[in-house]
């Protein structure tokens, strides 16, 4: 997380908690971002946090949402040496447009 905020970068944090999915996410999220907690949060099964992730919990994965370039950038310098993780770099063209 501290590699995320370094790079002043905003992401959503799932972590369950007692069978629940809990999803925490910062103010300050840009209108696509904002567009993806509108999305999905008429799930019963996402509960969205918006509060900075205090790291109570463990981690089950972290989903950046930015320019492929921003996140290729973030992505190659990381020390996988320290952490054992599995990751992903999925692209998708997204137009998220919400009905107000």
């Amino acid at each position: 997380m501290e590699l995320i905020r370094k790079e002043q970068m905003k992401c959503f944090v799932n972590v369950i908690v007692e069978d629940t999915l809990l999803i925490y996410y910062e103010e300050g999220m840009d209108e696509v971002q904002s567009g993806v907690v509108e999305l999905l949060r008429k799930s019963p099964y996402r509960n969205y946090i918006c509060k900075p992730f205090e790291g109570e919990q463990d981690v089950v994965y972290f989903m950046l949402l930015d320019w492929t370039e921003l996140i290729e950038n973030f992505y190659e310098p990381l020390p996988w040496g320290k952490y054992s993780m599995r990751h992903s770099i999925k692209e998708r063209e997204h137009e998220c447009s919400i009905k107000k």
